[in-house]
């Protein structure tokens, strides 16, 4: 059986990790407003529990993922899942 890989993207919340397409930060304008258009359409995931948004996680399923967690502790965070408490048997 396959295992799946779970990452931690802030407040005890977890994407698939196999499903990720990309990890930014927020601060670009192409960014925002790739997400303003997703929020229009109904493919945001807002993790962020009322906290400032500084990562967009772009999902192969077409959903975007909006984190409190900076971009390069979620890229560390899936190079190295093991460190992290992210792997789901």
């Amino acid at each position: 059986m396959e295992k799946t890989i779970l990452l931690n993207v802030g407040r005890n919340n977890f994407v698939a990790s196999a499903r990720i397409l990309s990890i930014t930060t927020w601060e670009s304008a192409a960014v925002k407003k790739i997400v303003q258009h997703a929020k229009e359409n109904n493919l945001i995931i807002n993790t962020t529990c009322g906290k400032k948004t500084r990562s967009v996680i772009f999902m192969d399923t077409g959903n975007i993922v909006l984190s409190s967690v900076q971009p390069e502790t979620l890229a560390a965070r899936f190079i190295n899942p093991k460190n992290y408490g992210n792997e789901n048997g």
